[in-house]
């Protein structure tokens, strides 16, 4: 496994609103489920907003794609998260995330 992605796979999913801008391409762009789509700008507001941590199960590299597998766990707005399942699909150029593709066990309900 290259050392230098596991290094900014990590980074990336301490979360961190001072850094996450820094991991991410300017061209970043990230989708998920049913066409749903984002880029760098609102995955700054994301980690901003969000509050809470991922526990890493898995990585693996393959050249410069990587599949992280992880639970997240904490608030988004009216949202908690608690051990919720993901996946990471990402690309990698220059040091940095460009591409993400992301899938979650089910997505949950505001909170009441």
């Amino acid at each position: 496994m290259s050392d230098e992605i596991k290094k900014l796979v990590l980074a990336y999913h301490r979360l961190d609103p001072t850094e996450v801008e820094s991991l991410l391409a300017p061209d970043f762009v990230a989708r998920g489920l049913k066409g749903f789509s984002w880029r760098r700008a609102d995955h700054v507001n994301f980690t901003n907003a969000f509050k809470g941590h991922d526990e890493i199960q898995e990585i693996v590299v393959d050249g410069n794609n990587v599949a992280v597998r992880f639970q997240r766990t904490g608030t988004f707005g009216s949202y908690k998260l608690k051990n919720h399942e993901y996946a990471h699909f990402m690309k990698i150029e220059n040091g940095k995330i460009i591409e993400m593709y992301e899938l979650w066990d089910e997505f949950p309900k505001p909170s009441e």
